[in-house]
């Protein structure tokens, strides 16, 4: 019911209310019909629109950098260089990243059960005019150098 009394979200309810429903053409069921196929139109809608979990902003927002990249490493095989800016590490990104801790912590859970981590970085073009997007997959495991990544990631001056 809406707030003067009519029957909101069926055809013709502007037209009933809880004074008249008893007099009107309609039938309690027929309402209440209308009323629930409202509800599963709306709930279609509702469930075809992306929901974001992450503002589009924020999701180009880098929060930390790599201020090196070993030859040979988990992070040269996967095509990471130096000076890329790190905007997704998995599921860490510049709102959950706790100063890097986050990132610490998941690095030997993922080696451990032999899985990768997707990245997203930010990498300048040949004249550092621009920024690209790269997706990366990266396996951090054990190598010929320290850690299980090759590389070393320093929090983002922003």
């Amino acid at each position: 019911m809406n707030w003067d009394g009519s029957v909101a979200g069926i055809q013709g309810g502007e037209h009933i209310s809880f004074h008249n429903i008893g007099d009107s053409e309609m039938k309690l069921e027929d309402i209440a019909q209308q009323l629930a196929q409202q509800s599963i139109n709306n709930r279609t809608e509702n469930e075809s629109e992306p929901q974001a979990t992450q503002s589009e902003e924020e999701s180009q927002i880098p929060f930390a950098k790599l201020n090196s990249v070993a030859p040979n490493s988990p992070a040269g095989d996967a095509g990471l260089k130096e000076g890329d800016e790190i905007v997704k590490f998995g599921s860490i990104n510049v709102a959950n990243h706790r100063n890097l801790q986050a990132v610490a912590e998941m690095v030997p859970e993922v080696a451990s059960n032999s899985r990768t981590i997707e990245l997203i970085v930010l990498r300048g073009d040949a004249n550092n005019n621009s920024k690209i997007r790269k997706h990366c997959m990266l396996r951090p495991r054990p190598w010929a150098g320290r850690g299980l990544l090759g590389c070393h990631i320093v929090p983002s001056v922003n």
